[in-house]
């Protein structure tokens, strides 16, 4: 197993708000391993970005422990040399061309000349910005910034990238092309970790995942496993005009004009079968169908409400 160049273990975080404290992290606690590409989910307001300026060092953790490549408070020399960040909305001199933004950036990184050079060509055709190298920064596109911001944050090739909705606002052009550069940097071994809530994206780029609900981390670890966990029999039936499918509870509307339900196993299939029979219907399919993430995220949610 890869080592692990994150780690939150039951950490807290409240901030003063007037009177009150709110607790922006409760007890959180996940792993990011090299390698991964993992997702941190959650609705707007779940602490999904408290959780990252506590990583990144901008926010102190009020209990629990937080450890970035394995040192519980690491320096920001240290931490920004090995690590790279890139905000939802990236601020840049909308006077500077392209190529002048990541020569400043790569001087504020402690790059020398040569490597600066070296790696601020390499960048720019990474990123798909040649064209556009020379050119203002204010004449480009929204996806434009952000494939130039992701190309500040790879300059100094880091071992690790915090991005906070890589993809938020982009068109769809815009957002396939982030989507194929982040995949281009995970085949590479570079780490990434992604705030969204944009689950398509994440379910199409991350191995693992953590969901926040309200602070808490109600979900973590390999997507695929979690998915996986999540599947279920599911037996499409059509049923006669006339007869009420609220007779069949939890049914839900399904392809064709039919109906889909979930059952636990073949005997409640078997039952199933039987009612659907006696209604004058008939079970047109019984399969297991693995669950998206979207429709996993809000189990997960809707679970966590219920609990209040």
């Amino acid at each position: 197993m890869s080592e692990p160049l994150v780690e939150l273990r039951g950490v807290t975080k409240t901030f003063r708000a007037r009177r009150t404290r709110v607790t922006a992290l409760h007890e959180a606690t996940f792993t990011v391993r090299r390698g991964d590409v993992f997702g941190l989910l959650g609705a707007n307001g779940a602490g999904k970005t408290t959780a990252m300026r506590c990583l990144l060092g901008l926010s102190r953790i009020d209990g629990g422990e937080l450890r970035v490549f394995g040192r519980a408070h690491p320096n920001r020399r240290e931490l920004f040399g090995r690590a790279a960040h890139l905000p939802e909305e990236p601020q840049m001199f909308a006077g500077a061309s392209g190529r002048e933004t990541l020569v400043y950036h790569g001087r504020l990184c402690g790059l020398d000349a040569r490597t600066l050079t070296r790696r601020v060509g390499e960048t720019i055709e990474q990123v798909g910005l040649v064209e556009a190298a020379d050119r203002p920064v204010g004449g480009y596109s929204k996806g434009m910034k952000q494939r130039l911001g992701i190309a500040a944050a790879i300059l100094s090739e880091p071992e690790i990238i915090f991005l906070d909705e890589p993809t938020r606002g982009l068109d769809p052009i815009g957002r396939r092309q982030v989507r194929d550069l982040l995949a281009a940097l995970a085949e590479r071994g570079v780490t990434l970790f992604l705030n969204s809530h944009l689950l398509g994206e994440i379910e199409r780029l991350c191995n693992r995942v953590a969901i926040l609900v309200r602070g808490e981390v109600r979900a973590e670890g390999s997507l695929a496993d979690l998915l996986t966990a999540k599947a279920g029999l599911f037996v499409r039936f059509a049923l006669p005009d006339g007869v009420d499918p609220a007779m069949f509870p939890g049914a839900e509307h399904a392809d064709g004009g039919l109906w889909k339900l979930a059952v636990t196993d073949t005997a409640a299939l078997a039952e199933l079968a039987g009612r659907i029979a006696v209604a004058g219907g008939r079970v047109v399919a019984a399969q297991t169908e693995r669950v998206d993430l979207e429709d996993f995220f809000l189990q997960v949610v809707r679970a966590a409400e219920e609990e209040k």
